[in-house]
Order: structure tokens, then C-alpha cells, then sequence
């Protein structure tokens, strides 16, 4: 099975600048559990609703911090090659595995 075949396509994005209340208000209005955040034009990571909830939850003022202190940077992607599908994701919360996945053909 290819990752083409599984994943949907990311229509929203979210400035990396831009507030933890920003990016949560928007995935709420767009009913998302996520969004590609880009810095100058380009893909600069991803910030999912368990990353907000994560950051407020260790005391992160939702206000004044921002989505680039909270998301995940396109390294812990899908790796290119027939075999990515089996192998194991990098998340920075230990070993279950990354929920979402950016891939950028």
C-alpha cells in the first residue's frame, strides 16, 4: 500500500508566527485535528491539536506563544522509498508513533 492511498490532502495552513489560540480557533472552525504551518512561502512543520492541548496543558499562555514553539518539524515525515510505510516514525513523545504526517511530493 502506498501513503498516497491513505492520506488526505492539507488545504489549511497557519503562519509559524501566528498564536496557539490562532491555530486552535482554526482548526476548530475548519473541523481539523491539524494544520501545515509555513514560514517565508515554504513548509515549516506541523502543529496538531494535541500539540495545543499539550503546550496549554504545561502552562504555554495560548496568547503569546507560537505555533513554531509547538509543532513538528518536516524531519519526522513519511522517509522516501517503497518500504516507508513500515518504518517506524520519530515523534518527540517516545514510541507510539506520529498521529499525522507531512509528505510533500
Amino acid at each position: 500500500m502506498q501513503v498516497r492511498g491513505v492520506m488526505t490532502q492539507a488545504t489549511i495552513t497557519e503562519s509559524a508566527q501566528d498564536s496557539l489560540r490562532s491555530a486552535a480557533e482554526r482548526m476548530w472552525r475548519q473541523q481539523t485535528g491539524s494544520l501545515l504551518v509555513t514560514a517565508d512561502g515554504r513548509l515549516a512543520g506541523i502543529i496538531t491539536e494535541r500539540d495545543v492541548l499539550r503546550a496549554v496543558a504545561l502552562g504555554a499562555d495560548p496568547d503569546r506563544s507560537s505555533a513554531d514553539e509547538v509543532m513538528t518539524a518536516p524531519g519526522a515525515g513519511a522517509p522516501p522509498g517503497p518500504d516507508r510505510a513500515r518504518r517506524p516514525g520519530l515523534t518527540r513523545g517516545g514510541l507510539e508513533g506520529p498521529r499525522h504526517r507531512v509528505r510533500a511530493d
